[in-house]
């Protein structure tokens, strides 16, 4: 705790069943290729400026705080960092990560996997109060909850953020997007795939089944699509649908490596963090759906 100025926190490993790093008051702070293991909540920072958190490693358990809160901070930059946790998180707000009032300056989220694994009730995996102008690019973000209200990404209060070449999951039933009087937001050029939910966005209280009630009724997703992931497996996020492949927009040359450091294509980019790779055997049985026996017949 206390104000700190231009420090740097970098290749440490925390493994505690409470929360590991809070930060209040500072700036010009470092916090990069860090690993948390079974950690309770992994940090929180509050009224910091100037804030780097890249390439951490972290899988977060059960406990009363959310994973990651950033609470006021300005100029931030949330890159090439890893989030697996287990469950729910039971009090301030049940959502992994929490960013509150954060609305000064552009601040960056970008090349991040953050995954959700294992049902605990509502939750977002993303929510943001009160937070404006932040970019939201190549992201790959999964939720997996049987509650009907949780949400992939929920917005309230919350303007002028842009959503471009994101991969997100809500695995189980609820939202991939929830806003709440939050307007001016730019979404597209995304995957957006829901798979038992019912609806696939929420906003102000309007439900929008499908992706295209969801363009018909707002100026959002024109250019997004509505894909299985086809995820390697529920913990490893990697995306093998080649319908997904290229589906990205341009957005220059700011993000030109992929989560595992390969070069993306810049100008048809794969949405998400990882450069998709189609599986070498794009066909075959998925499900029997009937057990009835064929009619009796002959043949020559």
């Amino acid at each position: 705790q206390g104000e700190v100025k231009n420090i740097d926190i970098t290749h440490c490993q925390f493994t505690t069943p409470e929360r590991a790093v809070v930060c209040s008051f500072g700036q010009g702070i470092n916090f990069s290729y860090n690993l948390f293991k079974n950690c309770g909540s992994l940090f929180a920072f509050q009224s910091v400026k100037h804030l780097k958190i890249e390439h951490n490693i972290a899988d977060s358990v059960e406990n009363t705080f959310p994973a990651i809160s950033l609470n006021y901070v300005e100029d931030f930059s949330f890159q090439y960092n890893k989030l697996s946790t287990h469950s729910i998180f039971t009090l301030h707000g049940t959502y992994l990560i929490g960013i509150n009032g954060c609305n000064s300056g552009t601040s960056m989220f970008m090349n991040n996997v953050i995954n959700q694994r294992i049902d605990g009730g509502y939750e977002n995996a993303i929510a943001l109060y009160g937070s404006n102008n932040i970019l939201f690019y190549h992201n790959t973000i999964q939720c997996n909850s049987s509650d009907t209200t949780s949400s992939v990404i929920r917005l309230d209060f919350s303007r002028n953020n842009v959503f471009k070449n994101n991969i997100v999951t809500n695995s189980n039933n609820g939202y991939c997007f929830y806003f709440y009087s939050s307007t001016d937001n730019i979404s597209d050029h995304n995957n957006l795939f829901t798979k038992k939910g019912k609806y696939l966005v929420n906003s102000d209280g309007v439900n929008y089944e499908d992706l295209l009630s969801w363009q018909q009724a707002s100026s959002s997703d024109f250019h997004s699509i509505s894909r299985s992931s086809f995820f390697l497996s529920p913990t490893d996020l990697h995306s093998h649908n080649v319908l997904l492949k290229s589906s990205g927009v341009n957005i220059g040359n700011i993000l030109p490596l992929d989560l595992d450091g390969l070069n993306r294509d810049i100008i048809k980019p794969d949405p998400g963090a990882y450069i998709i790779t189609p599986f070498i055997l794009d066909a075959g049985i998925q499900e029997i759906s009937s057990t009835k026996s064929i009619c009796d017949g002959t043949s020559p």
